[in-house]
């Protein structure tokens, strides 16, 4: 009999949790596997920000060497471009780096201004896609 065994385990934020990361996209940059969740914080009913482990992205190298980087600035830049800063926010389907283009594309699942809320969530949506350069300051949607 054969068995399949996990080659890594990658669990939320820093690393320093029990739970493991849902991955929602992943992207190669420069031969790296960029890995990453939805971009938003985990709340409360009331709005406050519990953890903020859905804004880490975890980087594979070829090697198999495994880093973890905070993307909260570069999430808030995307939200910001979007028009969606706290209380409002965005949640993320697809990120895709393009080597033609050099830049991050952004294609996000719902955009709301307002705070999240469960039952409202699950009748947002976007119809927006946007482009970043590599180094988060300029954006276009």
């Amino acid at each position: 009999d054969s068995f399949v065994v996990p080659r890594f385990v990658v669990t939320e934020g820093e690393g320093d949790t029990d739970k493991g990361m849902k991955w929602e996209w992943a992207s190669v940059k420069d031969g790296n596997l960029y890995m990453g969740s939805m971009g938003k914080e985990y709340t409360n009913e009331a709005g406050e920000v519990i953890n903020t482990n859905n804004l880490w992205v975890s980087i594979l190298s070829p090697s198999g060497e495994l880093q973890r980087i905070d993307w909260a600035q570069n999430y808030m830049f995307v939200r910001k471009a979007l028009g969606a800063t706290p209380p409002g926010y965005v949640i993320n389907e697809a990120i895709l780096w393009s080597s033609y283009l050099k830049k991050w594309i952004f294609l996000p699942r719902r955009i709301s201004q307002e705070q999240y809320n469960d039952a409202i969530d699950e009748k947002k949506g976007s119809n927006k896609i946007i482009l970043v350069d590599e180094h988060f300051t300029t954006s276009k949607v």
